[in-house]
């Protein structure tokens, strides 16, 4: 199951921040780190998330006492979907947990994880992007020309059209306007023939009931988690693009002593 996978994967997480915690430790004396987290997505509704966006702060939480502590925010509480890496950048968070296609734009290199048909599964993908890889490399090689560092990627899960028309072939796409979260997905849909559209997930099932939207392009949990299949009467699951969830934290610049 999808949520298994990505508990699977998110383990490594979990060792991560204990190894930081480790590396960190200071003396006893030494004051406690108050970091602040943020993430637009809500872990009631993606419950096949949810162990992903609540185990990075409560590990933390749990042995760094006296050392550092996370304040979490999910649900957009603190910063909305598109507030998230200004936010990150601003300082009003220390660390987002954002998908990599909604801050693409600013990023670039994060496209990197959104081309189709490049693993056979997430656990493949894991051990491509796991930390230190060469593609792990790469990646933070160019984030650090914005002050930007990836965490750690859980390895990327594939995106399928969803419509409630049946797409049997490319050209049973013209006409349809299907909704994609960036640009990879975007270009992939223009390349096939259809039209993408801009809708956040949380609009979608209204975009869908107004016919605003005829379909949409996402990952298996978004469907249940917005209630899509209430509108939703057909998926072509072939591996149209893929996407994840990273941790990312502004890496701020230490100023030279002349």
């Amino acid at each position: 199951m999808l949520w298994k996978r990505l508990g699977f994967a998110f383990l490594i997480l979990l060792f991560i921040c204990g190894t930081l915690i480790t590396m960190g430790q200071k003396p006893a004396m030494a004051k406690e780190t108050k970091l602040i987290m943020a993430t637009y997505i809500p872990p009631q509704a993606y419950k096949d998330l949810a162990v992903m966006l609540t185990s990075f702060p409560d590990y933390v939480n749990k042995h760094g006492k006296g050392i550092a502590q996370i304040e979490y925010f999910h649900s957009g509480t603190l910063l909305k979907a598109e507030e998230s890496l200004p936010g990150l950048m601003q300082g009003t968070a220390d660390i987002i947990l954002h998908t990599d296609s909604y801050i693409m734009g600013t990023l670039p290199i994060l496209g990197i994880l959104e081309l189709p048909l490049l693993y056979p599964d997430m656990e493949t993908s894991h051990e491509k992007l796991k930390i230190g890889s060469p593609l792990y490399n790469l990646v933070n090689q160019e984030l650090a020309k914005k002050n930007i560092l990836m965490v750690a990627v859980p390895g990327v899960i594939p995106e399928y059209i969803w419509t409630n028309k049946p797409v049997r072939k490319p050209d049973d796409l013209k006409g349809l306007r299907i909704r994609t979260a960036g640009r990879v997905e975007a270009m992939v849909l223009k390349t096939l023939g259809g039209a993408s559209t801009t809708v956040s997930s949380a609009e979608l099932y209204e975009a869908l009931a107004r016919g605003t939207v005829d379909g949409t392009m996402c990952y298996l949990g978004t469907v249940p988690s917005r209630n899509l299949e209430e509108k939703l009467k057909y998926v072509n699951r072939t591996y149209f693009a893929s996407y994840s969830g990273g941790i990312f934290i502004h890496v701020h610049p230490i100023r030279q002593m002349e």
